[in-house]
């Protein structure tokens, strides 16, 4: 009785075991990661003509739109008919007859999309037992990875073609500056110098209409060397090799006053000052710029009324960053509000030459400046009513 109760418990050990192993085979097999077909050869006269699907899951019908009802029993070629003309048929008879495993990748039209699969074949008895995956959206990545490279690759061919043409006109730019600084200058001041000389040597035998021509061929000759060094000026900008250091802005605007005394003398002008922050900063471009500014407001003041030109200064945020605002306001002639952006590109000019002096190139260096800065520049004015000019500094 008691090697009976043995024997019974063996079995039962050995069915669970069966049963548990049998749950795993159709975990495996059931799989919606892997798709699992065994295959069985049809033959005609020796020859292997088709394939009839003996057992799938639903993975591989699945990726087709169909079911395992609609495919088990059936010949590959009523269900899978690509397999004829893709090269899988050849590769599963292939394996049938030699027995040697395969692997392959593929890409099988699906509708009016491409679906992509890896799988390998091996032989089993007299079938063949096919195991694959649907890698597509690994294999869409993977295309779509390989053409931004490809893309990537003419941007930085372009951007190299980019930089040769750049470093030509960087070449040309600096042959250019150098004309500019002497090729140009010198026949300007020849035109100045041989102009004044014929005024002084006929000195009383020159009609008055005779010294205006000369004093405007001066004056024209003096403009044409002014914008010259303005543009180089401007052009030099980005070729200069600064360095941020701690900045005193109050040293700085005490300079620039310093050097504007006698214009503002002339205009009987007053520039009221304020305590200003100390900010990382280039000292030679700050003091071009408070210069700029400064002499244009000096420049454009009205002639029946004494210049008033006053500074403030305060924290302000925007765009989530904080910046020092240093607004630098006058009394004189303004201009239309729809002129506040243009007026900062070169050669912008809102008032005559002959009336008022400058190039239209000050205020465009002015923008490069704050811009070298990581802050910016604006401009607000109305006609008669004086302008104010904004400088932005990033507060570190």
């Amino acid at each position: 009785m008691a090697e009976k109760d043995f024997g019974q418990e063996k079995y039962d050990a050995l069915a669970d075991e069966l049963q548990a192993l049998r749950a795993f085979l159709n975990a495996i097999l059931n799989s919606d990661y892997y798709g699992i077909a065994n295959y069985e050869p049809i033959r005609q006269q020796g020859e292997v003509v088709d394939f009839r699907i003996k057992f799938t899951n639903a993975e591989i019908p699945g990726n087709f739109g169909k079911k395992i009802e609609d495919v088990l029993h059936k010949t590959c070629r009523e269900v899978y008919p690509g397999i004829f003309e893709n090269g899988v048929f050849e590769k599963l008879k292939a394996t049938l007859e030699s027995g040697q495993p395969d692997m392959y990748e593929i890409s099988v039209p699906v509708g009016r999309k491409i679906m992509w699969l890896t799988a390998a074949i091996e032989k089993v008895n007299d079938s063949v037992t096919v195991t694959s995956k649907n890698i597509t959206s690994e294999k869409e990545a993977a295309l779509h990875l390989e053409k931004m490279n490809e893309l990537l690759a003419k941007k930085e061919a372009l951007l190299e073609q980019k930089n040769i043409r750049l470093q030509s006109q960087n070449d040309e730019l600096a042959s250019f500056n150098y004309i500019a600084s002497h090729d140009l200058q010198e026949p300007l001041r020849k035109i100045r110098m041989f102009a004044s000389r014929i005024v002084e040597s006929e000195d009383g035998n020159l009609k008055d209409s005779s010294l205006a021509h000369f004093e405007n061929i001066n004056s024209t000759a003096e403009r044409m060397q002014n914008l010259i060094n303005d543009l180089l000026s401007y052009s030099a900008m980005d070729s200069e090799n600064l360095t941020m250091e701690k900045t005193d802005l109050n040293v700085i605007l005490h300079d620039v006053v310093a050097s504007v005394e006698d214009m503002v003398a002339i205009r009987n002008a007053t520039i009221e000052t304020i305590v200003l922050p100390t900010i990382n900063g280039i000292p030679q471009q700050l003091q071009q710029l408070f210069s700029n500014i400064i002499i244009n407001a000096l420049k454009y003041s009205k002639k029946d009324i004494n210049a008033e030109i006053k500074m403030t200064c305060e924290q302000v945020a925007l765009k989530g960053r904080k910046f020092y605002k240093i607004a630098i306001s006058d009394n004189g002639i303004g201009f239309e509000p729809q002129y506040k952006d243009r007026i900062f590109e070169v050669f912008q000019r809102l008032h005559g030459k002959k009336e008022y002096g400058g190039t239209g190139v000050g205020l465009a260096i002015c923008k490069k400046i704050m811009q070298f800065h990581n802050g910016f520049i604006s401009a607000d004015a109305k006609p008669d009513e004086g302008a104010v000019f904004s400088l932005f500094f990033p507060i570190v």
